[in-house]
């Protein structure tokens, strides 16, 4: 589901709205992915100097529609913080 921060009611009414559709989706999920027998997944920290790594994974990347969208939402992660992975 996509939205935008108007159809939510404001910039922060619309942030917490987004915040609580992605908590509901990762409780559905997590359940989900349990009663199918998947491991739960370990979580580890990380330190500061560490960047976050962040994968998109698509059959779309080449020349298509769909990579000249997304180009700006790859561009738009600051270098420093994150490290973004295309499969």
């Amino acid at each position: 589901m996509a939205f935008t921060l108007g159809e939510l009611g404001g910039e922060q009414r619309g942030i917490e709205a987004h915040l609580r559709l992605n908590r509901a989706y990762a409780l559905y999920t997590a359940r989900a992915m349990s009663l199918q027998g998947f491991p739960k997944l370990p979580l580890r920290a990380r330190s500061a100097d560490q960047r976050l790594r962040v994968g998109y994974v698509s059959g779309q990347f080449g020349n298509t529609p769909l990579s000249f969208l997304v180009q700006g939402i790859f561009g738009a992660h600051d270098e420093e913080e994150f490290e973004v992975f295309c499969y």
